[in-house]
């Protein structure tokens, strides 16, 4: 039992979340680590795309509505918040899953 997680709920709903990530790159035929490299490239300019679309449609909200300035900066913060823990916790699972899978395919065709 950990302190910080008393009761498992936020490991396994990460090992949840990790599986299911696993089996879709599986799906897309992600296997070595150029293709996680690739996938890796994917994420973060996609997540540069959202970022800066989103922090557009808050200038632009700010903008248009000046008087409720605070609460729209609040709540970019909130949502940029969120989508770094998003994208730092894919990031972490893509590096768990190079280690476990992209290893052990590389030491099983060195064996071979």
């Amino acid at each position: 039992m950990q302190l910080n997680d008393p009761f498992g709920r936020v490991s396994r709903n990460n090992q949840r979340a990790y599986t299911a990530l696993r089996q879709r790159l599986r799906q897309e035929g992600v296997g070595d680590a150029a293709a996680v490299a690739r996938v890796r490239k994917n994420i973060a300019r996609t997540a540069l795309r959202i970022a800066a679309i989103g922090l557009g449609v808050l200038l632009c909200l700010i903008w248009a509505f000046p008087q409720s300035r605070g609460p729209l900066a609040a709540l970019g913060v909130l949502a940029l918040a969120w989508f770094a823990g998003n994208y730092l916790l894919t990031s972490t699972y893509l590096r768990r899953y190079l280690r476990e899978e992209c290893e052990q395919a590389d030491e099983g065709r060195s064996a071979q």
